[in-house]
């Protein structure tokens, strides 16, 4: 089609060429990342992903477990919509925004639709996440996907392995509102950190931490200033320290006279709470709380 959005640049089956085009670009995945609302990782952390400082390769397991529970959820979605679909695992590219991509896994086609549909597939033991609906992470995720390929809307289907097996899908439709945030967002974040070499602020995500260790892995010896609005962060770390202290002493405290309270006994309980120490096999007893319902 001349009109189309996109180009496609590889199929994800060349796990090489795709892990390394993936770098190119923001990608689906890495859109609510950039957004900050991702619950894995910061946007710090997907910078440095981007510049080479962490190329951190999907995890095969879970890509490859993922993968196999694509027809699954292809199957069921199908046998309950009654729509035509189809595996993609194409990584396309935006032609108005090159540095925006997204890796597709399914397209579908529906009777009173406007032109193809995107079909997000999911698979995870945390129901909870979708009992209210769609995530806003995943929303976003297939916003930016929609952003990508120019079409209207898409659905997103989720099978849920905790207590048993639970299957859920919901149409979302193409927000114009929330593409152009997601568009805007992204390309400051390509172009005023990726390009330029200058990270995002850094925040409180685990995720951030570890990139710091990958993107500075050593030192060199040399003695610089810090900036001056550090002055107000190191006294308030130092308040922290000094809390700490004195939360923990007081925590131990509370364990010490617990654990004197059960003594030998192996369950202590108390009112609607049980506190269990018990002695593994090195001798070692580690005392738990648990709420009884």
């Amino acid at each position: 089609m001349t009109d189309q959005a996109f180009d496609v640049v590889c199929t994800s089956q060349d796990r090489e060429t795709w892990e390394k085009e993936r770098l190119t670009g923001v990608g689906s995945s890495d859109a609510p990342c950039v957004l900050g609302i991702s619950r894995f990782k910061s946007p710090f952390a997907i910078y440095a992903v981007k510049i080479g400082a962490d190329y951190s390769k999907i995890d095969p397991m879970l890509s490859k477990w993922g993968h196999r529970c694509e027809p699954f959820v292809l199957e069921d979605f199908v046998e309950e919509t009654g729509r035509e679909a189809e595996l993609h695992g194409e990584l396309i590219r935006s032609r108005e925004r090159p540095w925006q991509t997204a890796t597709l896994d399914a397209t579908q086609a529906g009777k009173h639709r406007p032109g193809p549909g995107i079909l997000e597939i999911k698979s995870t033991t945390v129901g909870d996440n979708w009992t209210d609906g769609v995530p806003l992470e995943h929303q976003i995720q297939v916003q930016h996907q929609l952003a990508v390929t120019g079409w209207q809307w898409a659905s997103i289907a989720v099978i849920v392995f905790q207590y048993g097996y639970h299957f859920y899908w919901q149409d979302i439709e193409r927000d114009e509102s929330l593409i152009s945030l997601i568009n805007k967002t992204e390309e400051e974040f390509w172009f005023e950190h990726v390009k330029k070499g200058i990270p995002p602020p850094p925040d409180g995500f685990a995720s951030t931490t570890e990139a710091l260790k990958k993107l500075y892995p050593t030192d060199n010896g040399e003695t610089i200033s810090l900036p001056h609005d550090l002055h107000e962060a190191d006294l308030e770390r130092v308040d922290i320290d000094s809390q700490l202290k004195d939360l923990k002493a007081k925590r131990t405290l509370i364990d010490n006279r617990l654990k004197a309270a059960i003594g030998e006994a192996t369950t202590g309980l108390l009112g609607d709470v049980t506190y269990t120490y018990r002695a593994d096999k090195n001798g070692k007893r580690t005392m738990r709380r648990v709420e009884r319902g």
